[in-house]
């Protein structure tokens, strides 16, 4: 951290929310693309677990992974690494 960032105020990080399940290898590769990305240090991550709601079961149930941005819909299913790559870059921007 800069001397000039102690200055400046404070922004809310956007919410990157990830809907997984047990033993979903795809929800898996897509943690560990965001860990290797450093999502963590722009985004707020959020995980949720969807067999612990009915209602989440049933919304997202074959949908998994599911990345939502602020609640918005942002990637399902199979998500291509570039894919993710250029949503969060356009999020950001």
């Amino acid at each position: 951290m800069s001397w000039l960032d102690r200055f400046r105020p404070k922004r809310e990080l956007p919410t990157l929310t990830l809907y997984t399940g047990p033993g979903c290898s795809l929800c898996e590769v897509l943690k560990g693309e965001l860990k290797k990305m450093g999502a963590h240090r722009r985004f707020k991550i959020r995980e949720v677990d969807i067999t612990t709601d009915r209602a989440l079961k049933k919304r997202y149930g074959l949908s998994i992974p599911v990345l939502e941005l602020d609640g918005e819909p942002l990637l399902s299913g199979r998500i291509e690494i570039a894919e993710l790559h250029q949503a969060l870059q356009t999020a950001l921007s």
